[in-house]
């Protein structure tokens, strides 16, 4: 009697050791998901806040500081996130990439409000005084597209880093909108 108890015993001392092996890893491995989904959402936040304040400044000289600025903002409180690239360039009417950019590396940023970004651009394509924003209708848009990676917490999902790019688009700010045409009276 004495031995099968014994036996029962250790037989749930190594269920239970395994069982709990499988839940900590499973919860690891659901940590890392969670991290990386958060990371996703700031960036894809980040990335519409640039566009947001590039379509506001339009053609000012220091637009792209403040983008930059207001992408950097967003992104302070990621460990775990590495921004390599941003890239702000011209988007058509359906928001596509017309092929002028800007591209400034991830570790951008600026000392004042009126200065460029330091470093500056890897590609100077698209200058924030070349953005069109007067003629109706078919003004610029601008588009910013974040390009980062992300560290695993704890390595369990994937080995290594987990790279990806978001991007958000918006009409530059109109500077003189046309007149309403006089509806028929009568």
């Amino acid at each position: 009697m004495r031995s099968t108890r014994r036996t029962e015993s250790g037989q749930a001392i190594i269920e239970f050791a395994l069982f709990f092996t499988f839940m900590m890893l499973l919860l690891a491995g659901v940590t890392d998901i969670a991290g990386l989904l958060d990371a996703h959402m700031n960036v894809v936040y980040a990335a519409r806040q640039g566009a947001r304040t590039g379509a506001v400044l339009n053609n000012q000289q220091w637009a792209d500081c403040a983008i930059v600025g207001a992408i950097q903002a967003v992104l302070t409180s990621q460990p775990s996130l590495t921004l390599t690239q941003i890239t702000i360039y011209q988007a058509d009417g359906t928001g596509q990439d017309i092929g002028t950019h800007e591209i400034y590396p991830g570790t951008s940023n600026c000392s004042a409000p009126a200065t460029a970004p330091s470093p500056g651009p890897i590609v100077n394509g698209w200058p924030s005084t070349a953005r069109n924003n007067t003629t109706f209708p078919s003004e610029d848009s601008i588009g910013v597209k974040l390009t980062y990676s992300y560290q695993w917490q704890f390595g369990l999902v994937g080995s290594g880093v987990y790279a990806a790019s978001d991007s958000a688009i918006f009409p530059l700010n109109v500077a003189g909108e046309p007149t309403p045409l006089p509806t028929g009276s009568g």
